[in-house]
């Protein structure tokens, strides 16, 4: 392993149709990409269907991929901070195992993954979501944005993460909010970053992340990254934005 190394984590809750599906696809776009130095991890966050008996079928044939297998269902939150402690070089991406990503998405990830310190992206099929749920979303990135004086597409968005960068963070929420945090606190350092973009493969039919303990978060983050920020010394610089020409679309 070294700098250039891309770590994709693939994470699954209950996710036994779709992991090989994620995993497959995923297989797939790096050998199109020819990416040649990088490492697969899939993690079970005890999940209570056939999500683990799928990953060691999935093992059973890629020996190189590695199982974060955990008996009780800790947070996706967790399983990153499970990852990061492992102080490894490069960089990482995160894979839902709802094999949401497309091939699009997939390929902008890892073609732009070293073009910028952080890599943001963003969907560009949002009639997948409900339109409440595009509404709460606009208003929720906005507001950060605005609140904190930086500028992304999607704060909750896959991407592309400098391991070392990130490891120097102090990140205190959970759910949704601990993107927000990390992707908050990248963008007030002094990095570069880009975005790139893709689709959702299918309609979202139900959300697990708009509930009270989500909102409780929201305002956990509101009120940790205006003391952090406003009243800190760490978060003081913009993160320089990279502009690249070759995000793939259809």
């Amino acid at each position: 392993m070294s700098e250039n190394t891309l770590h994709f984590i693939i994470s699954g809750y209950n996710q036994e149709k779709y992991i090989k599906k994620t995993f497959d696809r995923l297989k797939r776009i790096i050998s199109e990409t020819n990416l040649q130095d990088y490492k697969i991890y899939i993690s079970n966050d005890g999940s209570k269907d056939n999500t683990k008996q799928e990953v060691l079928k999935i093992i059973e044939t890629h020996k190189e991929v590695e199982f974060f297998d955990f008996d009780k269902n800790i947070g996706l939150n967790k399983t990153i901070e499970f990852f990061l402690d492992k102080n490894l070089p490069g960089k990482f991406t995160h894979i839902p195992g709802d094999d949401d990503l497309d091939d699009i998405f997939l390929r902008n990830l890892i073609n732009n993954a070293f073009k910028a310190d952080f890599v943001s992206g963003f969907f560009i099929n949002k009639e997948n979501r409900s339109a409440f749920r595009n509404i709460l979303s606009s208003i929720y990135n906005t507001s950060m944005c605005f609140l904190f004086g930086v500028y992304v597409n999607y704060l909750q968005g896959p991407g592309v993460w400098p391991i070392k960068s990130v490891n120097n963070i102090k990140i205190h929420t959970k759910q949704i909010c601990f993107w927000t945090e990390l992707n908050i606190k990248l963008l007030r350092s002094n990095i570069t970053y880009t975005e790139t973009f893709g689709y959702m493969n299918r309609p979202v039919v139900a959300s697990t992340s708009l509930n009270l303990s989500s909102f409780i978060e929201i305002f956990k983050v509101l009120r940790i990254l205006i003391k952090d920020i406003y009243f800190g010394k760490k978060y003081k610089n913009k993160a320089k934005r990279i502009i690249i020409t070759n995000n793939e679309s259809y």
